[in-house]
């Protein structure tokens, strides 16, 4: 088997979430070809999968002194760097990724994580607004203007959810400040996030995002849930603190008030998130790594 053919099996193994695979393969490339730059970022990329970050900055760093035009070495370092919390390094990684990349809003979308991370939010939300033109991500996408931050005087904004569940949790709090723009607002998500959106509903026609596009006669211009942050421009100490925005719903709260009822402190965890999420491994663990936790006494 050629290097080359390593190299794609690699990749293969990677795109599969085969991490362990992978940094074999590597390593079989890398004993024939030391200076192999596929096979450095890929090792990197593997590192990165298995959760160690500084020995995948050490690959990504071998391929950038081997060919230092290669936009891919330079967006995988910037990760490398992020998730050691090197947010001013992992920001200059990416934006030197952007500027060889051919298409550049995937790196752009990272350094604005970096940069929001670091605190620094104008810059932050500007590069975050990439992530709407890379398609892996997903995002629904109208015909209708987007919405720029104007006097809707009367027009209908529709307020597209987006990302994980999360994600539309935290952001819903910017949802009701949209009143003050004198115009109708809707605002699409998933089903199964409506009924706690439901306090949004006296002022906001909540969608079900699940049915597909929403039908364009319906409104006049859309924003994405997420560029609300630019938008308002929020900053650490801007961000809505409207609590509670958001409510569970009443018969949901008879029923666990029942079901947790008797003595006992009352302890909720979550070990998982949604299991096709790209980073689960760094997010969910296995539950009966908690059982021991159920032998505490009165909880």
């Amino acid at each position: 088997m050629t290097t080359d053919d390593l190299v794609r099996q690699a990749a293969a193994r990677i795109d599969a979430r085969d991490f362990e695979a992978a940094l074999a393969l590597c390593g079989r490339t890398l004993e024939e070809d030391p200076r192999s730059i596929a096979a450095l970022i890929n090792r990197g990329s593997a590192l990165l999968g298995l959760g160690d970050p500084a020995q995948a900055r050490r690959s990504f760093n071998r391929a950038i002194n081997e060919d230092p035009t290669i936009a891919s070495a330079w967006d995988g370092l910037g990760k490398a760097q992020y998730e050691l919390l090197e947010l001013v390094e992992a920001a200059n990684s990416f934006r030197t990724a952007a500027n060889l990349a051919e298409d550049p809003a995937l790196s752009r979308y990272h350094r604005g994580l970096a940069l929001l991370l670091a605190g620094n939010f104008a810059a932050g939300w500007a590069d975050y607004e990439a992530r709407l033109d890379v398609p892996a991500l997903g995002h629904r996408h109208y015909a209708t203007p987007r919405w720029t931050g104007d006097p809707l005087n009367g027009r209908r904004l529709l307020v597209v959810a987006e990302q994980g569940y999360g994600d539309m949790i935290q952001f819903a709090r910017f949802v009701p400040l949209l009143q003050r723009f004198g115009g109708e607002i809707l605002f699409e998500a998933p089903a199964d996030l409506l009924e706690i959106f439901a306090p949004l509903a006296d002022r906001t026609t909540l969608i079900a995002s699940d049915d597909g596009l929403v039908s364009e006669d319906r409104f006049d211009c859309h924003v994405h849930l997420m560029s609300l942050g630019r938008l308002f421009g929020a900053t650490a100490d801007t961000i809505p603190a409207g609590i509670p925005y958001i409510a569970a719903p009443p018969n949901r709260i008879e029923a666990w008030r029942d079901r947790l009822s008797g003595p006992g402190f009352k302890v909720g965890l979550c070990w998982a998130g949604r299991p096709t999420h790209l980073q689960d491994a760094q997010r969910s663990i296995d539950s009966t790594l908690l059982t021991p936790l159920a032998d505490i006494d009165s909880v």
